[in-house]
């Protein structure tokens, strides 16, 4: 939408105006209005109803409505050259020339006159009864030619001598035009600030005060007003220090920006003060206001959306599988840790379901909205899984992300941390651990600050820590934290109840079609199921089910010599792929000793260097020692096995 422009004056000056008004047609609507004086005020007013935004007028106009109007008044003077030019016309005349001026007009009398050898009678007015009064003057003595404005010129006709417009000169209006044109995107752009700030003030979720330099408030957004109960019309003026309680009223903080935390009505609240700053001196602060439930709630939505996200636990007390005794027995256990915050140790054989029951006892808390976050000790270098950990700021190390990174801690605030295979953890890491279950604070890399955070810690080990201890590579005092409830889960050896049940449930998600004859034979079944060692546990199972249910095309060639072979052949396949490897003649040449642990140990680590020499693959060499990957990465440390494979 254009602005509009109003122009006032006599016909002499609206004339020329709409001339030079037409080359700026596309950048604002102009108005002409024909009028003086007294009666341009009435005028002006009537227009301003219809939406005007900026005023052109001459001097005499200019002055008067600048009085008694708000609107922007733009005032056109003439200009020496035009004054000239008037007065070498009014020469022709007669060098004795009247000229009528505006009450403030400036004029330099002495240098016209010696320049152009004429005398020059001025008469400076400023109401229509003066304009009337000064041509009657000048007509009775008896002056022949007058220089004026519009309303000088139309009295000059009425007198019957000669008049001479002194603003004949089309750039005066011009110039005049093109300032209000500037003054009107200067204005434009202010006004678009300020409503750009009312709507930064009104629409912030915070509240917003500005202070005067003695900390009186000088206005307030309506969050301030409505969110801390503090009316407008009673809190102008008055000392901020009245509203919030808990802090010094004469603490400074005039030199740098600061926050404290007080209260407001019993409820804490995050005050952070911005002083503002003029030519060095400080003429007030702007204070935020921020109320400590509302971040906490803020926080509550992130955590939760970072669950979305990935970090969340799909396992429940419900998703567990199993009959036995034993096995319910440690999900009754888990709940009764569920409804308490400390640590957990999870002590159980690999594939037994740690990380499953670490989940379920997550999901089964108070904290099951916000993140479940896990990470493998064993999967990762030391240095590795201690800014995956805590994170750190930014530049802490040759390579580190510019911005710094958040860690796995701060991500599970609220919420629990799940340390799996806790034993791989060096000793130094150990130590940072223990600041963080026992403080529930902790320091990222290369910083300063310390950050605290509320988590849940479980952890989970396949080894004996006790061992561990012994032997000076778990620290006592961790030990001792983590184990406040133990937990240990029973390999399914322990548990032959169940492994009918946890083969038909995988057949039942993988093939459904097979299940109603393998429960009419589940006696069967588990005569052929019991026999086998699953030393994989629940993993080994699962992937046994998952073979035979891949390897049986559907259910009309099920029968029970076809159970037997067949869960036979998808047991032994997985050794069978091995038996073309050159180990028929290798042999265990261990030096005899008295303790078996290190003679076990021992034979462990001459196994592993024998395959490692035949495999080029991490994946294969795994497979071959029939243990998982994390474990051989251990073990290849632990035995000072440099592996130079992928």
């Amino acid at each position: 939408m254009k602005s509009v422009i109003g122009i006032i004056g006599f016909p002499k000056t609206i004339d020329i105006a709409r001339k030079v008004a037409k080359s700026y047609k596309n950048q604002a609507v102009f108005r002409f209005i024909t009028g003086a004086l007294e009666d341009a005020i009435t005028l002006i007013k009537q227009e301003e109803k219809k939406g005007l935004d900026i005023i052109i007028a001459g001097p005499g106009n200019s002055e008067l409505l600048q009085k008694n109007l708000k609107i922007p008044i733009v005032p056109f003077y003439t200009t020496t050259r035009d004054l000239i030019e008037a007065i070498l016309k009014a020469k022709e005349v007669s060098n004795d020339i009247a000229m009528v001026l505006s009450e403030k007009e400036p004029f330099d009398q002495e240098f016209f006159e010696t320049l152009l050898h004429i005398k020059l009678h001025l008469y400076y007015c400023k109401t229509i009864s003066e304009y009337k009064e000064a041509c009657l003057k000048i007509r009775a003595k008896g002056y022949q030619v007058l220089i004026g404005g519009s309303y000088a010129i139309e009295g000059a006709k009425s007198i019957g001598i000669k008049g001479i417009f002194s603003f004949d000169n089309r750039e005066i209006l011009n110039s005049a035009i093109k300032k209000a044109i500037t003054l009107l995107k200067h204005d434009n752009l202010q006004k678009e600030k300020i409503t750009q700030m009312n709507i930064l003030l009104q629409e912030s979720s915070e509240g917003l005060f500005i202070l005067d330099k003695k900390n009186r408030i000088t206005f307030f957004n309506d969050v301030g007003e409505n969110k801390f109960n503090i009316p407008k019309i009673s809190a102008i003026g008055k000392d901020f220090a009245t509203f919030f309680t808990g802090f010094d009223p004469d603490q400074d903080f005039s030199e740098k920006a600061d926050e404290i935390i007080t209260k407001r009505d019993g409820q804490d609240v995050i005050l952070r003060f911005h002083p503002v700053v003029v030519n060095h001196q400080t003429k007030g602060m702007v204070v935020n206001a921020t109320q400590v439930r509302e971040i906490e709630e803020t926080e509550k939505r992130i955590r939760k959306s970072i669950h979305k996200k990935g970090f969340n636990a799909k396992y429940t007390f419900e998703s567990l599988v199993g009959s036995d005794e034993v096995f319910l027995k440690c999900i009754e256990i888990s709940k009764t840790y569920s409804r308490s915050d400390f640590p957990v140790l999870i002590y159980g054989e690999t594939g037994t379901g740690k990380e499953v029951f670490a989940q379920a006892i997550h999901n089964h808390s108070y904290r099951r909205d916000f993140a479940f976050v896990a990470i493998n000790c064993a999967t990762l270098p030391a240095e590795l899984i201690e800014s995956e950990l805590f994170g750190y700021e930014k530049g802490a190390f040759t390579g580190a992300q510019t911005q710094g990174k958040i860690g796995l801690v701060e991500l599970a605030h609220r919420g629990t941390l799940f340390l799996d295979e806790i034993c791989s953890m060096s000793y130094h890491l150990q130590a940072k651990l223990l600041r963080l279950v026992q403080e529930k604070e902790f320091i990222r890399i290369g910083g300063k600050t310390v950050t605290p955070v509320d988590i849940r810690i479980i952890s989970a080990t396949n080894t004996n820590l006790g061992e561990a201890i012994s032997e000076g590579k778990f620290r006592q005092d961790l030990y001792y934290r983590l184990n406040t409830f133990f937990l240990r889960l029973p390999p399914i050896r322990e548990r032959k109840k169940d492994i009918v049940i946890l083969f038909l449930h995988s057949i039942e998600q993988r093939k459904p079609e097979l299940s109603a004859f393998l429960n009419e034979n589940s006696d069967l079944l588990f005569q052929e199921l019991s026999r086998l060692p699953f030393s994989g546990n629940i993993r080994e199972l699962q992937t046994l089910a998952e073979r035979f249910a891949i390897l049986t095309p559907s259910p009309e060639c099920l029968n029970k010599a076809y159970l037997q072979k067949t869960l036979q052949e998808c047991y032994h396949d997985e050794f069978s792929c091995f038996s073309t490897l050159d180990t028929k003649g290798f042999q265990l040449n261990v030096p005899i000793q008295n303790n078996l642990k290190l003679f076990l140990k021992e034979a462990e680590k001459i196994a592993i260097e024998h395959q490692y020499k035949q495999h080029t693959r991490i994946k294969d060499l795994s497979e071959a020692l029939g243990i998982e990957r994390s474990t051989l990465w251990r073990k290849l440390k632990e035995y000072e096995i440099n592996p130079d494979i992928k």
